[in-house]
């Protein structure tokens, strides 16, 4: 690898030295190396003397040897603050990753539209279906769409944007060969073969810590045009993400949903606070400059299909209920339902519920 990066690493790896001093030593020496060459001395009028001394005492070139090895036999890219490829998105936040880990492709980010796309781990039907629609009307406008990867709205808006075939990035909070979640090890594998990237500032082995989940929202809304926070409880760490964003002069939408619900105490707070109301993809695509390409979809329903409609909402109801209130055959039911799955006008859950599909 080039020795920049190995001397950026090697810088990286001192403690005490994160983002904000970094930039400042990047600025003041143009380069991990010079850095390194400089007198004790000079490194005082850019970090506290106790950390110059460990630049100077504590540098420990063999871990840092040992990092790029590892890299390079997993084909892990390494892009360093201020050196070319490393994502300009990222240069004019207050604290940039000193060090960017990148499984895939990452140069896109800077060449399209992106929206990120967060929100709970545990979404209703509502907010999964929200989260799906966004995420594929987007997608379809060749958006590509940022998010965490976690479980929940993560992992849903991500997946849609790979189904259809966008560009998405997942930025973690652990290192890249210890994927979090680990059930979704094959989403980013497939993201990464889809063109986008899975990234992360921390070492490549680290392990999850729940300390680095809300550092990375930072990314999240620094690669990201605007941010769409979709179901949120009044702790959520998207509540986090949409902070950052607001900090870094984002545009920051939230999908208002039931005053009753605690996934949606975080999401009503932020339109309370000043956030913009996503009542459809259109608002978002309004905001950045492109025209909605509507399909138009004429769908014939039945009388019977049409009564089931009325019954279903976005919370789930057993097919037993649905046998009761429609007065219809076991085996008649079973049929109109899979016929309006195929319709795409309901969805089936597990444990024989369904729900009203979200457009």
């Amino acid at each position: 690898m080039d020795d920049e990066i190995f001397y950026a690493v090697a810088l990286s790896l001192i403690k005490g030295i994160g983002p904000v001093y970094f930039k400042k030593l990047i600025g003041q020496f143009k380069s991990p190396k010079e850095v390194f060459e400089e007198p004790l001395e000079a490194l005082y009028d850019a970090v506290p003397k106790s950390i110059a001394k460990r630049i100077y005492d504590e540098k420990d070139f063999v871990k840092t040897e040992r990092i790029l090895r590892i890299c390079e036999r997993h084909d892990i890219k390494i892009y360093s603050y201020g050196m070319e490829g490393y994502p300009k998105r990222l240069l004019h936040i207050h604290t940039p990753p000193p060090v960017l880990y990148v499984k895939g492709d990452i140069t896109e980010v800077d060449r399209i539209k992106t929206v990120g796309i967060v929100g709970t781990r545990r979404p209703s039907q509502y907010g999964v279906q929200v989260a799906e629609w966004f995420s594929r009307e987007l997608s379809k406008h060749s958006i590509g769409i940022v998010s965490g990867g976690a479980y929940g709205i993560d992992t849903i808006a991500l997946k849609k944007a790979k189904e259809e075939n966008a560009y998405a990035i997942a930025v973690l909070g652990n290192g890249l060969l210890n994927p979090y979640p680990s059930s979704n090890r094959e989403l980013f594998r497939d993201i990464i073969e889809k063109g986008g990237a899975i990234i992360s500032e921390f070492l490549p082995e680290e392990r999850p810590n729940k300390e680095n989940f809300p550092k990375r929202n930072r990314i999240i809304s620094a690669l990201s045009d605007i941010v769409l926070v979709v179901e949120a409880g009044k702790k959520s760490g998207s509540l986090i993400t949409a902070a950052w964003a607001e900090e870094q002069n984002k545009d920051v939408y939230a999908i208002p949903g039931p005053i009753t619900k605690e996934t949606s105490e975080g999401t009503n707070h932020l339109i309370q606070k000043g956030a913009r109301i996503a009542l459809s993809p259109d608002n978002i695509l309004q905001d950045l400059g492109i025209s909605h390409k509507k399909e138009e979809r004429k769908i014939d329903i039945s009388e019977e299909e049409k009564n089931i409609l009325e019954m279903l909402s976005d919370e789930p109801l057993h097919f037993d209920t649905i046998l009761e209130k429609s007065n219809m055959e076991v085996f008649n039911l079973y049929s109109i339902l899979f016929g309006m799955e195929l319709k795409g006008l309901i969805r089936q859950l597990p444990g024989k519920y369904y729900v009203r599909a979200f457009l």
